[in-house]
């Protein structure tokens, strides 16, 4: 009778375990869905009509040492992630010239560090920088 009773005392903890990580999952995700529904309804209210397009623009607009701008424009408006937009929307000027430059302009840390002054190294540990307070910032984003 005692190794039924624990059995069913594990069995009832693994059932309350599913059920809670469960619930916290569906939760997670209707609050990253009234998230992202509050991020366009913010960007409608500015006026932003096709937000793609417009983000995309922006950002051409805003980093004037891609190389390859077509290119550009193209990666730009596959992105669909709008925590990664908001991250990017997030990062002070010079980190987000630095990262678009590296990543997307492929131009080269020392390349990178004449254009904003400026020395290579600087350019080097900002774009690393960079990419460890996006990935920590979208991380954060899914937990939340």
């Amino acid at each position: 009778m005692e190794k039924y009773s624990l059995l069913q005392i594990k069995f009832t903890a693994y059932v309350m375990k599913s059920l809670d990580n469960r619930k916290n999952s569906f939760l997670n995700q209707e609050r990253n869905r009234r998230k992202k529904d509050e991020l366009c309804f913010e960007l409608r209210e500015e006026g932003w009509s096709n937000f793609d397009d417009q983000f995309a623009q922006y950002y051409v607009e805003k980093v004037g040492m891609i190389k390859d701008w077509d290119n550009t424009f193209h990666i730009l408006t596959f992105l669909e992630s709008p925590r990664l937009i908001k991250a990017l929307t997030r990062l002070k000027e010079k980190e987000r010239k630095v990262f678009l430059a590296k990543a997307l302009g492929e131009l080269s840390f020392d390349e990178i560090g004449q254009i904003l002054n400026l020395r290579t190294k600087q350019a080097e540990m900002l774009y690393y920088y960079v990419l460890r307070k996006l990935r920590r910032e979208l991380k954060n984003k899914d937990e939340v």
